[in-house]
This record gives C-alpha cells, structure tokens and sequence, in this order.
C-alpha cells in the first residue's frame, strides 16, 4: 500500500451520489494509503445530519473531503450547486470539489476544484494538497 506521508494514515471521505465513482475515487486513495469512507449523500442518507444544519461526523473523522457536484439538471433535484447540504460547510480548505463543466469561475472562486473526468492522479494530487501532505 501507498504511504501518504509521516504519522498516521490519512482519512478520506468520498461523497457522491454515484455508487461506482465513490467507490472507484475510494480505490484510488486506498491505493495512495489512505483510509476511505463513501457517502451518498445529504439527499440519499437517510437521518443525514446536514440536511439540519449539522456537523457531519464522516466529514468531522476526514482529513480530506472530495464532493462530486452533480451536474446540469441532477443538480435542480437538489436545490441546484449552492444549496447542497455538503457544499454549505465552511471550507477550512481540506474539502476537493469535483464539478461538471457546468459551473461557473464564480461557484469555484477560492475552492480546490477537479473537472469531470476525474483521473486517478490528479484525484490523488488534490487530496495530497487538501491534506496538506504533499
């Protein structure tokens, strides 16, 4: 297995709606030495704690959070890009906002950003940086 750095093994939250990308970002940073955890998210979880504007406690155990934003009409189910429950937390810069090309420079101003298709080595380079292991 990878080795993200010294100490302990990095954690990694995946959230997604989409169970085989989760799962296959998970694979890459497993791969990288991290620990993984996958979310479906706010509107998939059933009792999620951001749908109240809670703290998550996947999101409080993670060292780095990737969340895939839906794109174009997936994302009007929601309450479009700046109402989703994990897109509301106050970013401390360890979250990684994976988008389609349907987002504006504005929505990604100050967010480190990742464009579909995600590849393994740019998911693993963000996820580096957002954990400040570099």
């Amino acid at each position: 297995m990878g080795d993200v750095g010294a100490g302990r093994p990095l954690n990694a939250l995946l959230v997604s709606d989409d169970f085989v990308r989760r799962n296959r970002w998970a694979g890459w940073l497993r791969t990288a030495g991290y620990q993984t955890a996958t979310c479906p998210g706010p509107h998939v979880t059933d009792g999620c704690p951001r749908l109240d504007d809670e703290l998550c406690p996947l999101r409080e155990w993670a060292d780095v959070a990737v969340v895939d934003i839906a794109g174009g009409a997936d994302s009007e189910l929601y309450g479009g890009w700046a109402e989703l429950a994990c897109t509301t937390l106050p970013d401390d810069g360890r979250t990684v906002w994976a988008h389609h090309d349907d987002t504006t420079a504005e929505e990604n101003e100050g967010r480190k950003t990742l464009a579909h298709p995600v590849r393994a080595e740019h998911l693993i380079q963000a996820a580096r940086i957002a954990s400040r292991r570099v």
